[in-house]
């Protein structure tokens, strides 16, 4: 894998994107998600922590637990400082397929606007790790951009998540003027 750590411009324009305009749109989505709090949730691509400190909160009502998994040592820098305040939460720096998760040890896998991203050669062998990680009808929350230059077709998404032994439950493509691009948003059991 061909993986290059975010320049300083680009760390600054997500964090502007996430904090300023993005904060109400991923509170939105992460407590669409129904979370009762007393779940273990992997965060896969968590980058700047824009989601993940809505999962934390969601979680510190009933002794839930979140783990951060990120590639990138600049975003595991920003989103430690972002996320030290939450005593739920783990980080774990590298490929999801090396690094040490126990098989089924999570009810939710949630993974937002980060498979696009991943090399297409990749994806499946991703997808199967992720799907490794949860327990036996665990939940795999998924959320990506669907334009032609900036994301992936919602069907690619659906196949990733069936040849991983994934059903899909539930999904909304959103296009309003906020979230910008259009967006798959789908949810998939573990079967």
């Amino acid at each position: 894998m061909d993986f290059k750590e975010p320049g300083f411009i680009r760390v600054a324009l997500v964090i502007c994107m996430t904090e300023i305009i993005g904060t109400s749109i991923y509170k939105k989505y992460v407590t669409s998600l129904n979370l009762k709090g007393n779940e273990n949730v992997l965060d896969f691509g968590s980058g700047s922590g824009a989601a993940s400190r809505y999962i934390a909160q969601h979680l510190l009502k009933g002794n839930g637990r979140l783990t951060c998994v990120d590639i990138s040592k600049v975003w595991m820098k920003k989103i430690k400082k972002k996320m030290k305040i939450y005593p739920n939460v783990e980080f774990k720096l590298g490929d999801i397929s090396k690094i040490v998760i126990e098989d089924g040890s999570y009810d939710h896998v949630f993974v937002n606007f980060v498979l696009h991203d991943i090399e297409q050669s990749l994806r499946q062998k991703t997808v199967n790790a992720l799907s490794r990680k949860l327990k036996d009808t665990g939940i795999f929350f998924v959320r990506e951009p669907i334009r032609k230059y900036h994301g992936m077709p919602a069907e690619e998404i659906k196949q990733l998540m069936t040849q991983s032994g994934l059903k899909e439950i539930d999904y909304k493509i959103k296009k309003s003027f906020l979230e910008m691009p259009p967006n798959y948003a789908g949810m998939f059991v573990k079967t």
